[in-house]
């Protein structure tokens, strides 16, 4: 299974999982960063495509239908943080 596509928006995800079913490409959604007891912790939603070989096409139609990409950036705890930048 790949990820191919997440948002925060939650209906943007199923709305496109939907589409690619349909599509006949096999996906589902997952949700995002999730903590130690299983929670997430950030509210948004990640599509992974089952088939590997399916990714090409999963991009394309998500270009097609004019969807972006993102790369997560770096999950930033308060521990990662110095006092300074808290204050701020």
């Amino acid at each position: 299974m790949k990820m191919v596509f997440f948002s925060s928006d939650r209906v943007e995800v199923e709305m496109l999982s939907k589409e690619l079913n349909q599509a006949g490409i096999p996906c589902e959604v997952r949700s995002g960063v999730t903590l130690e007891d299983g929670t997430p912790s950030v509210p948004e939603a990640e599509l992974w495509v089952q088939h590997d070989h399916d990714r090409r096409n999963a991009y394309m139609f998500c270009v097609e239908r004019e969807i972006g990409f993102a790369k997560r950036g770096q999950v930033t705890t308060l521990d990662d943080l110095d006092e300074q930048e808290i204050a701020a």
